[in-house]
């Protein structure tokens, strides 16, 4: 996961501002999809997010993604 690009202020910045949610780049986003069972979400810019279901969801958004804490830390 790259956090120095994708850091929380940037995702704040962004207009996503739920501190249960660790901001992912879409090369990251796209790894966890492919090899784990995270469930990766689309931020989008009024604060609220969606799941991505298929890989293209993730391919098609052009925002910051995300991941669950508690998931992550799982």
């Amino acid at each position: 996961m790259k956090t120095k690009e994708n850091s929380i202020k940037k995702m704040y910045d962004y207009g996503y501002l739920w501190q249960g949610m660790l901001p992912l780049d879409k090369y990251s986003a796209l790894q966890l999809f492919d090899e784990s069972e995270f469930q990766i979400y689309l931020l989008y810019e009024n604060d609220t997010e969606s799941l991505a279901v298929i890989r293209d969801d993730i391919v098609n958004h052009d925002g910051i993604f995300g991941v669950e804490k508690e998931d992550f830390k799982r």
